[in-house]
């Protein structure tokens, strides 16, 4: 049996960890993969995951400043407080580090409007 959450299980946890928000994208490898959000229109971000072993992950701008708070564990949601907003135009990517090569990474990406 797998130890990491299925995508469909951490998209589960989307009414609980991101309430009024839809899921806009699934990511297998979160570890390996760039993610970007980009915004047509004022939107608010944020990503449930799991990880095999204890990840960092927080979402950055494009100059890669940081939106809301990182978020340090093998499971949870980034920003850990609340959702990291944008303006149209923007986007934000999803940022794993601590993660070794072999680490599984999975993440739902939740946005809203």
């Amino acid at each position: 049996m797998d130890p990491v959450a299925s995508l469909d299980a951490i998209a589960a946890r989307g009414a609980s960890a991101a309430p009024l928000m839809r899921e806009s994208t699934r990511i297998a490898d979160a570890a390996a993969r760039a993610t970007e959000v980009k915004a047509e229109r004022d939107t608010c971000v944020r990503v449930a995951f799991a990880a095999s072993t204890k990840v960092k992950t927080f979402l950055a701008d494009a100059a890669g400043a940081r939106r809301g708070d990182p978020f340090e564990g093998t499971e949870g949601v980034t920003p850990p407080s609340g959702p990291a907003c944008m303006k149209r135009g923007e986007s934000l990517r999803l940022v794993v580090e601590g993660a070794p090569a072999a680490a599984v990474v999975r993440a739902v990406v939740f946005v809203a409007p």
